[in-house]
Formats: C-alpha cells, structure tokens, sequence
C-alpha cells in the first residue's frame, strides 16, 4: 500500500507491473514509486569512514575508531608552526575523451607551485588559452563542465540502483546549490538508465520527483515534451499537473480519458479515475454523481479516506450535519480540492501539512485569501517551488494599511516600500531590514535573489558607503558574482564580500591576494567566531584554495567542531568512488544524501569537505562553488 509522503522522502519502484500514477491518496499494490523510508533508520548513529581510496558500494569496510562517536577526524589539517608548503591533492584526471581539466593541477610534483608561510597567493594560474582576465584582476579558468550535465549523466547506474539512491533523500532538498542540482537531474536531456521496466518507467520517475518537489511549471514543460499521447500513467500526470494549478478545465477532460478507458486500467489508476469522476462530478453541482464515484471507488479498495468522506458530505442531503476531519501529516492536493468544495477544511489550517505543490497551487490560486496566498508563496519558495520572482508578484498583490506585527505582512510592506523608493541607500536599508528578517524566517536565499532582481539597475558606487556591503550580499545570493566584487570594491565596509565571491566565482582560479589580504584582516579582527571559521578553512582546503596562515592558526587555536548531519556509514566511500568513476548521477545523488536534509550550513565538516571534493572530481565544479558558497554565506561577517 502506497504510504503517505512524510518527511518528503522518497521510494521509488521495483516493479513496472502496473506502472501508475504514485498521488498518495490511492492504494496502490504494483508500484510505489515514492514511499517513505523507515524513518528509525534516520535516528541511527552516522558515521563514515573517509578512506583514501575508494570503495565500492558492496565493500564499505567497518568504520574506524577515528569515526566512531566521539571521536573525530579533521577536515582538514593545520600545518606545523614554521615554513609551510601547500599540500596539494591528487590531480583530477580528464573524463574519456577529454583533455586535461582546467583546474587539475600539475602532474609533476616539482612543477606544482609551493607558497610558505605568511605569503598570499591565489590558486595555481591556468594557461593562458584558457583564460581571459577578470574586469577585477584575477583569471577566471574556463566554463565549469558542471554548467550542463554530460550525455551519459546515468552512466554506471541502471534504473534499479536509481531508485535506490533516490529512496533515502529528503525532497525536495532545502539546500539552493542541492535543490539546483536536483532539477537538472531530474530535467536532464540524458540517456536513461537501462533496466526500466517498460517505455515510461523513467519518466514517469522524472514527473513524479518534478511534481514532489512542487515544480509544477517544469513539470508541464516536461509532458509538453511528450505531447498528448494514450498513455494512461501520463494523463493521470496531466491530472496532478492541472489541479496544482487550478486548471479544472484540463483536470476533469483528463479524468473523462482515464474514465473511458476504465476497463483496461491497472486498480490504482482505476481508482484514482473514480476519485477524479467525483471531484469533476462536484465541481459541476452533481451530487448524486459523487456518491456514486465514492461508491465505486470503495469496491475498488481505494485508500482515500480524506477524498471519500468529503464526497460523502459533497453526496449528503442539504443541511445534513459535518463531520469534523483530521488533517493528515501530510496534505495533498487532490484532498485539498475536494475537502474545500465540502466545506471541510480551513485554508490557513492547510499550510502546516501542505505538500509543495498545494503551497504552490495557493499561491496562484484566485480566490484565495491573500492572507493564506502570502503564506503559501513565502512556504512555496522556501522549498524553491516558486521562483523570486512569482513571490514578489504576491508581495505586490497583499494590501498592507499601517503597521503590522504580522511578519509576512511587514515582509510584503518593506517590499512595497522599496520597490517604490527612488533612492538607492534608502532602498538598500529597507533591504536590510527584509535581509536580517529573513534569516530568521529561513528566506535568505530566496529573499536576497528576490531583492537582487528589484534593485538589478542599481550601479556600484562610492556614494553608496556602508550600504554598498547590502547590495554585494545581494549579488552574491543572486549568483552575479562579478557584480557582487564591483559592490564590495566600492566601500570598505562591504570589502569583506569579496573574497567569497571570488570563492563561489567557478569563472575564477582561486582567491586573489587583495582578497585574501581582507580574509585576512577579517580573522585578525576576530570578526569569525570558532565553527564558522573551520568551516571556512575546510572549504578552502577542499576547492584547493590555499589558506592564509592566519585562518590556520586561528583555527587550530580551538577544537574541531564535531556536530552536524553525517550520512550512514558507507555513503561518503561510495560518493568517492562514484566521483572517481566520473559516474556523474550517482555521486551527485550520493552528495545530497552526505550534505542531508537542512543545507550545507549545518553538515559535518567531514562530510561536507568530501562532497565538496567529490562534485568537483565528477566534473561539477560550478554545483560544488555554489555549494560551498551556502556553507559559508549565513555565517559571513556582516556589519
């Protein structure tokens, strides 16, 4: 029986039997697509072995004392007092067929380039084919390979393994650079991998994980793709695609092609058929028509309790009592629709076990209250279900009079405030305001791109004084990492931003000294406190950046932290060799398993050190930048 979503953890199928839409309202024998995993197992102790050499999935070896609880390994390793030479890892070697990587270093230890102690130095300079100078002074290497997934994404992995990678993760990822990730994965123009049971195993694999994570919009790209064809598992996917976003219209002329081929359906679609005749019977005042669905589907054995009992009050004969019901853990959207048409649920009482795609289908619903719609947008985009740029069209339609001590309310009147506000410093101090809000309210991200696309016009300029550090934190969320080094050039105050853009910048080689020299005077100034300091020397030494020695030193003066998610034991070996093979799926899926459920932020050094190395070894340097960037960006010093 197909379980609720919880947790949004995924199990995908071992059989292609009765291939059918996984919406979890229905019982389903043949194939469960996305179950949840036995969620004890997520309270087991996490400890991996971080090996030198790969090991394969079927060879995790037992984990040593080093690892075991209570103890740790470090990250990275501070180097003695005295000289010091960098020590630098083994070099990437170049994917079949391709020459050598650009930011692979020297082969030949002697020709690798030694910095001592006390000097500031970028990373090694690539050849001059290879690079053009940055308007700002350093050289940017070539194009990352991790801007497009190769052709054989799914090499080393069949359908089967696929399944069994994706079965433990969280989805969708609460990371930016994961979440990032995960949608060119499951986007992708790549081969499929062998072992699908039938033409649309992958596929329907493809949109279940689309419409999971809320991406109703890439969802509908993806089926246009496909074009209208008789496949019944793709009509229900058109189904869940329409009612996510209110086109009733196009929902119920799906469910009358699933009806009309009942007879040969498969039993879940077939009951899911029932259900939708009953919601479309409803929406056009057919009561009796949905009872009669309730009635049909029970002889099926449907497992829809919240969708029957609110076709039996749809059914029921006027002023007949309400039941009171009990909300789910998890809401989807076809319960949602039908419980509303029965009058038996509270939009606002929805949010909390709302699945993205009902947050999304809220949130571009009309009617909706805006109240709840602002809720549902704010909720949407934290899953990164709705872009930037959708919430701010919801920020521009709430009416705010006066004050308010309602902090989505305030959010959406700062955002008025500043979008009609014609000057600059004035508009960044509003920014501000939404900025230190949103760190509370876990939007940094998705505000910051927000605002970054409201003041896109503003030019770096002295003018701007203290203020300029807002706008270089903007441009840095926003992925605009040149802009964002324009910013912090402009004031001292906002200096501090420069040298993780050029960290986050896949454009750029490494740190350059100018920078460096501010990463440095940061330190000195006490301006890191003890975890986010390690964390940032462990993100240096895994993008083979070479660390001042003061971020050494101070770093070395308190204990590595040893908290934070780790994965269960045999996951980082096998992300290793996954990386080594240049299996690019496998190790990127592996990767999101390793950084866990709250972001790169909170993982283990260790395991966000070896992710790090291991995107960046698979050929996906620009998704490892990104990464280490969310690392580091919610603990940056700010003034």
């Amino acid at each position: 029986m197909l379980a609720r979503p919880g947790r949004r953890q995924f199990a995908l199928a071992v059989s292609l039997v009765a291939l059918v839409a996984a919406t979890p309202t229905f019982a389903q024998q043949e194939w469960q697509p996305f179950k949840e995993r036995d969620e004890r197992s997520m309270d087991r102790g996490r400890r991996a072995p971080k090996a030198a050499v790969p090991v394969g999935p079927q060879d995790e070896g037992p984990v040593p004392p080093s690892l075991q609880p209570g103890n740790s390994v470090p990250a990275f390793t501070p180097p003695p007092k005295g000289a010091v030479e960098r020590v630098e890892l083994a070099p990437l070697e170049p994917l079949p067929g391709q020459g050598a990587q650009p930011n692979a270093a020297p082969t030949d230890p002697a020709l690798r380039p030694k910095t001592p102690s006390g000097q500031l130095s970028s990373a090694d300079p690539s050849p001059p084919q290879l690079t053009q100078r940055s308007a700002l002074g350093g050289e940017p290497a070539a194009r990352s390979a991790g801007d497009v997934l190769p052709p054989d994404l799914w090499r080393g992995v069949d359908m089967k393994l696929l399944e069994t990678l994706i079965q433990p993760l969280a989805v969708p990822p609460r990371s930016v650079a994961l979440h990032g990730l995960w949608r060119k994965l499951m986007t992708a123009d790549a081969t499929p991998p062998a072992g699908g049971q039938g033409a649309t195993h992958f596929t329907a694999l493809q949109l279940e994980a689309l419409y999971r994570s809320g991406l109703i919009g890439l969802m509908q790209e993806r089926l246009d793709r496909i074009g209208n064809g008789d496949d019944p598992l793709m009509a229900s996917f058109r189904v869940r695609r329409a009612l996510a976003a209110a086109d009733t219209d196009t929902a119920c002329n799906g469910a009358k092609q699933l009806t009309s081929r009942r007879a040969g359906l498969p039993k879940a679609l077939k009951g899911e058929a029932h259900v939708l005749a009953g919601y479309c019977a409803a929406v056009g005042g057919n009561a009796a028509a949905a009872g009669l669905a309730a009635e049909l589907a029970r002889e099926e054995e449907v497992d829809a309790p919240l969708a029957l009992q609110a076709l039996d009050v749809i059914a029921a004969p006027q002023g007949a009592p309400k039941p009171k019901v009990q909300l789910p853990q998890r809401m989807i959207v076809l319960d949602y629709r039908l419980l509303e048409l029965a009058g038996l649920v509270d939009p606002a009482q929805a949010m909390a076990s709302a699945e993205p795609a009902l947050l999304y289908a809220l949130s571009q619903t009309a009617g909706t209250s805006q109240k709840t719609a602002l809720a549902a947008a704010e909720g949407a985009a934290a899953l990164h279900a709705l872009m930037p740029a959708q919430l701010a069209e919801v920020y521009r339609r709430v009416a705010v009079n006066g004050a308010t001590s309602d902090p989505m309310m305030r959010r959406a009147a700062l955002f008025k405030q500043l979008s009609s506000d014609e000057d600059p410093r004035r508009q960044l101090a509003t920014a501000k305001q939404m900025l230190d809000d949103a760190r509370r309210s876990g939007l940094s991200f998705v505000l910051a791109r927000l605002l970054a696309g409201e003041l896109a016009s503003l030019q770096p300029s002295p003018d701007l004084g203290p203020a300029a550090a807002i706008a270089a934190e903007l441009a840095l969320a926003a992925g605009d990492y040149e802009r964002a080094r324009q910013f912090a050039a402009a004031s001292p105050q906002a200096s501090i931003w420069a040298p993780l853009a050029e960290l986050a910048d896949p454009q750029l080689r490494g740190i350059t000294p100018s920078a460096l020299a501010v990463l440095e005077d940061g330190v000195r100034r006490g301006r890191f406190t003890a975890e986010p300091l390690h964390r940032l020397a462990t993100v240096l030494d895994a993008l083979d950046v070479n660390i001042p020695l003061p971020v050494w030193e101070a770093a070395s003066r308190t204990p590595q932290p040893n908290s934070g998610h780790l994965p269960e034991t045999g996951i980082l070996p096998q992300m290793q060799d996954a990386a080594a093979k240049r299996e690019v799926g496998r190790t990127a899926l592996l990767v999101m398993r390793s950084i866990g459920p709250n972001g790169p932020d909170t993982t283990h050094l260790i395991a966000l050190a070896d992710s790090l190395r291991a995107l960046r070894r698979a050929g996906l340097e620009a998704d490892a930048r990104l990464l280490a960037l969310e690392a580091l960006f919610l603990s940056w010093p700010r003034n």
